[in-house]
């Protein structure tokens, strides 16, 4: 039962994190893309961005630091990128 929960728990967090990082693609693509000309794209589309992203991507060694290891570098990495972001478009 107990691994059931943590089931749930991982795929829950995992569709957080995924809109998440979807919400920082749009901001990102949004300020940066947009005034090239490029069309707006919607969360759904940044969702397949993402994807496609990191489908591209080589699937990294694992480490020792476990779950919470993973949800910490899950939440910071975009919200790193956001901000560099954020900072950037306040100098355009």
């Amino acid at each position: 039962m107990v691994d059931l929960v943590r089931l749930v728990v991982v795929l829950a967090l995992g569709a957080v994190f995924v809109v998440y990082n979807a919400f920082v693609i749009w901001c990102l693509w949004s300020w940066f893309m947009v005034p090239f000309g490029l069309p707006e794209i919607s969360v759904a589309w940044a969702v397949g961005l993402s994807a496609f992203a990191s489908s591209l991507q080589p699937v990294p060694p694992k480490r020792k630091g476990g779950i919470s290891e993973a949800m910490i570098t899950l939440s910071l990495a975009p919200l790193v990128c956001l901000s560099v972001g954020w900072v950037a478009k306040s100098f355009m």
